[in-house]
């Protein structure tokens, strides 16, 4: 079959267009909007007519959705060859199918041709509409395809000798309809309301024993409520006791657990009250903190609360630092002492006053030797004068005087001869001077350290002293530092004192927040706070445990008159008189129901066997629904190898290599992938495109083994790369060979 012609009198877009077509591949380049879709619906039209004529939205309904948009008479014709004869279909279409004209002329006669009718496609290509648009047809987008009951049986062959396959969906359908309709399983199943009817009916069945045991519970029943009265006056008596122990309290109840607390809260300040007793202060004890805070803290006199306490550790640490500057201090007046008896000896021991104390002692022997030789030069002369003497007498005495003289200047001058003498007279300063002069360094060393030792005691009072002063400013003291020693231990009883003042205050704060916090909800229960918060919160909680003894007293009375609580005595006797005759309406009722299923068991013995033999007729449809599904499977298991050879044959064109690729008898292809068979639908956009393509070629291969079917092709390449555009080009080269096909695109990149 081949298409020769074609004219367009108006369709969507398209208007007075006339087409002629060649043999083997027509290729149709157009820009975007030119209507090459609309073309390819045209052709498609003409065959099968318009889809979706039922459907309400115009994009949904062709024959709404193509309607010429310059108001063009809507339609037109179309030639083509088959079977050795041409043939040309005109067609016009009005708004509805039934508003249609259709007509097949013979070309070389012009006659129109009886046999063919309305769905010429289906006569022509042996396919219905979706068979079509699934093999022969490419639409816009839709290169995937799948197998159906026309696909079927056009490839077995067996359209032409019985209707069977193409009645398979028919048959199929009118036997899952009968299934449906008869499911035991499904709500709107026949059987599955019998089934439940049967439930129903088998369950009010079974209630005749639990019938007939309420009817027996209800008369004895009947038989003790009459026997109630003896507990009216009981319950009664009990009603006015709680109404009386409910009168006590003049708010709300009481919460148990609340009140429980506040009790526990009420011990709890009894024991603070004791404790109170043991941290109270004499009053010399508050005069002494007072006065010990005047004098350590004057500036804090008006506010006193932004006084700071140093701890014990930090006073015990300042009484260190006082006694290491008391040690200090008396180290260096040791040490002064020791430095001046050194200062002392050093003088006596060195060379220099030794020699001093020679020349001294020199000077003295001889100045005596001077006055000697001057008072015996003086007193010779006087003596020779008066006449006492005789020259030679006088002679001596100047010689004496002359001697002496000499004495002195040896002596002065320190020769040799004088020198034992001089150490004689010498020697009362010592005999030991030499050995003295020997120690000079060792006493110079010893001052020096001594005076190093003193330097490094008074530093250390110095950082000692810096020590206690930030004591004093960190926390505000007023200190005398010259008298730490004493003032540190009045701090000390200051600290003590100030702690059991604060201990004090806060006992006093704790108790009056706690009685407080009693005081407060004595009062929301309306009652005036007592001195004795305990004892009146213990009685308030045995007046509260009355009342609830007396509730529940009213409650069990309640429960073996079956009333409600607070009723009157007439009340209570009116509700026996009516709770029997509630029980006589009760158990008419249980009579009645019990007469109706000894009827229902009647009507289960009827509708049981009709519902098993329905049953069984359920299952037989349903093993017929499977075993005609078996047998369109193996029937289609036929022909599957042939089509998937056809299909190995084309892949390899486009793909240039093997392919690991299995078909099943629905024409699904799944593929080898990473040792796992995958489905097709996980392939890339153009892989898959270009596998659907194949696929279509390869049925169409299997199903016309004759007269080969015109291809029509929109753009069905659109999603492929440039490698897989050439292995597509190869294939339409080879398909060109067999078939006419009339192919669309948009791009010179896709034309082939």
């Amino acid at each position: 079959m081949r298409l020769i012609s074609c004219y367009i009198e108006g369709f969507g877009k398209l208007r007075k267009l006339e087409i002629k077509f060649e043999d083997g591949l027509n290729c149709f380049v157009k820009e975007n909007g030119w209507g090459k879709s609309t073309f390819a619906a045209f052709l498609r039209v003409m065959f099968y007519g318009f889809e979706g004529e039922t459907k309400r939205n115009e994009f949904e309904n062709e024959r709404k959705y193509y309607r010429p948009w310059a108001g063009d008479v809507y339609g037109g014709e179309l030639v083509f060859e088959t079977d050795g004869r041409t043939y040309r279909i005109q067609r016009v279409f009005g708004t509805k199918k039934s508003d249609d004209e259709s007509v097949i002329y013979d070309v070389e006669t012009n006659l129109p041709v009886p046999g063919f009718s309305d769905n010429i496609g289906e006569e022509l290509f042996q396919l219905d509409s979706v068979s079509f648009q699934r093999t022969v047809y490419i639409g816009q987008n839709e290169c995937e395809t799948s197998s159906t009951d026309g696909i079927n049986a056009k490839i077995g062959n067996i359209s032409g000798s019985t209707a069977d396959i193409n009645n398979y969906d028919e048959a199929s359908a009118r036997l899952k309809a009968v299934i449906n309709s008869m499911s035991p399983n499904k709500k709107t199943g026949e059987l599955y309301k019998r089934k439940k009817e049967l439930s129903e009916l088998k369950e009010r069945v079974r209630r005749t024993g639990i019938v007939e045991s309420r009817i027996q519970k209800l008369r004895e029943r009947r038989e003790s409520i009459g026997k109630m009265r003896s507990d009216a006056a009981e319950y009664q008596y009990n009603v006015a006791e709680r109404e009386r122990a409910a009168g006590y309290f003049p708010g709300a109840l009481p919460d148990e657990k609340e009140l429980q607390e506040k009790i526990d809260r009420a011990r709890e300040l009894e024991k603070m009250k004791a404790r109170l007793d043991t941290v109270k202060m004499p009053l010399r004890d508050r005069e002494r903190c007072e006065e010990l805070m005047s004098r350590y803290f004057p500036h804090k006199q008006d506010d006193r609360s932004g006084i700071h306490m140093p701890s014990d550790m930090e006073l015990d640490k300042c009484s260190d630092i006082w006694n290491e500057i008391r040690q200090n201090r008396q180290e260096i007046d040791r040490l002064n002492r020791q430095l001046a008896n050194v200062d002392s000896t050093s003088d006596k021991a060195v060379p220099g006053y030794i020699a001093e104390e020679k020349k001294t002692y020199g000077r003295k022997i001889s100045g005596v030797c001077a006055v000697l030789a001057i008072v015996a030069f003086v007193g010779t002369l006087f003596l020779r004068l008066t006449g006492v003497i005789t020259v030679q007498i006088m002679a001596l005495g100047f010689l004496a005087a002359v001697i002496a003289g000499i004495l002195g200047i040896i002596i002065r001058n320190g020769n040799r001869a004088g020198e034992h003498l001089q150490n004689d007279m010498y020697s009362r300063l010592g005999e030991n001077a030499e050995d003295s002069a020997l120690d000079v360094e060792d006493h110079t060393s010893l001052y020096k350290e001594i005076s190093e030792l003193i330097e490094l005691d008074k530093r250390e009072i110095e950082e000692n002293i810096k020590k206690l002063q930030s004591v004093t400013t960190e926390y505000g003291l007023h200190l005398d530092l010259d008298n730490f020693g004493g003032d540190i231990d009045q701090i000390r009883e200051l600290v003590d004192l100030n702690r059991r003042q604060k201990a004090l205050s806060r006992a006093q704060y704790e108790c009056g927040s706690v009685r407080e916090e009693i005081c407060l909800y004595i009062e929301c229960l309306g009652f005036e706070p007592a001195e004795d918060v305990l004892s009146q919160l213990i009685e308030i909680q045995g007046r509260l445990n009355n009342y609830n003894d007396r509730c529940m007293a009213v409650s069990g009375a309640a429960d073996r008159i079956h009333t409600d609580n607070d009723v009157t005595d007439s009340e209570v006797n009116l509700n026996i008189d009516s709770r029997i005759a509630e029980c006589d309406v009760e158990l008419a009722d249980l009579i009645g129901e019990l007469e109706d299923i000894k009827d229902i068991a009647v009507q289960l013995e009827q509708k049981q066997p009709e519902f098993d033999c329905d049953i069984k007729r359920y299952e037989l449809v349903s093993k017929t629904y499977d075993l005609l599904g078996q047998a369109k499977e193996k029937f289609t298991a036929r022909y599957t190898e042939p089509v998937k050879r056809a299909f190995d044959k084309y892949y390899l064109c486009v793909s240039d290599k093997e392919n690991d690729m299995q078909m099943n008898s629905e024409m699904d292809i799944s593929y080898r992938d990473q040792g796992m068979y995958r489905d097709k639908e996980t392939l890339s956009a153009g892989l898959k495109d270009l596998t659907d393509v194949c696929i279509r070629a390869a049925l169409v291969d299997v199903m016309y083994q004759g007269e080969r079917p015109v291809l029509i092709m929109d753009d069905p390449f659109v999603n492929l790369d440039d490698r897989n555009m050439v292995g597509a080009v190869r294939l339409m080269s080879l398909l060109e060979e067999k078939y006419q096909i009339i192919y669309f695109t948009c791009s010179q990149n896709r034309v082939l």
